[in-house]
C-alpha cells in the first residue's frame, strides 16, 4: 500500500455523479517512520484492549456449543492474493455440511445464541 500526503482535492461532476480526486506525493523519509510508529502503537493497544472481550466470548462459545471456538475463512486481499482470517464461531459446526454455503439469514437455525448475540452487536 502506497501511503499520499494530500495537496489538493479536485471534486468532478462525471455524467452527474460526482467524485472527488486526490492528488498528492509519497510520504516518505521521517514522515512514513512516524506514521509507522503510530500505526504500530494503535494496533497494539486495540489488539491489547480486545483479548479480554475475546477470550471471554471464547469461554461462553466452548460452553454452549461443542467444537473448535476459532475457524479459519479464506479471503482474497491486495492483488488477488488469499490469506485466512481467524474469526470466533458464531454458527453451530458443520454448519453448512449439508446446505453447502448460503447466507445468513434472519433467525438462521444455524447461528448460536452465542453467535447470535454477536452478529446483532458488531456493527456498534
Amino acid at each position: 500500500m502506497h501511503e499520499v500526503e494530500i495537496n489538493e482535492s479536485i471534486v468532478a461532476d462525471e455524467q452527474h455523479c460526482e467524485f472527488i480526486s486526490k492528488i498528492g506525493v509519497p510520504v516518505t523519509g521521517w514522515k512514513m517512520d512516524l506514521k509507522r510508529c503510530f500505526d504500530l502503537a494503535v494496533g497494539l493497544l486495540g489488539t491489547l484492549l480486545s483479548v479480554p472481550i475475546v477470550i471471554v466470548f471464547a469461554i461462553l462459545i466452548k460452553l454452549t456449543s461443542d467444537g473448535p471456538v476459532f475457524y479459519k475463512q479464506a479471503r482474497v486481499g491486495w492483488m488477488g492474493t488469499t490469506f485466512d482470517v481467524i474469526k470466533l464461531r458464531s454458527m453451530y459446526q458443520d454448519a453448512e455440511a449439508q446446505t453447502g454455503a448460503i447466507w445468513a439469514q434472519k433467525n438462521d437455525p444455524r447461528v448460536t445464541p452465542v453467535g447470535r448475540w454477536m452478529r446483532k452487536n458488531s456493527d456498534r
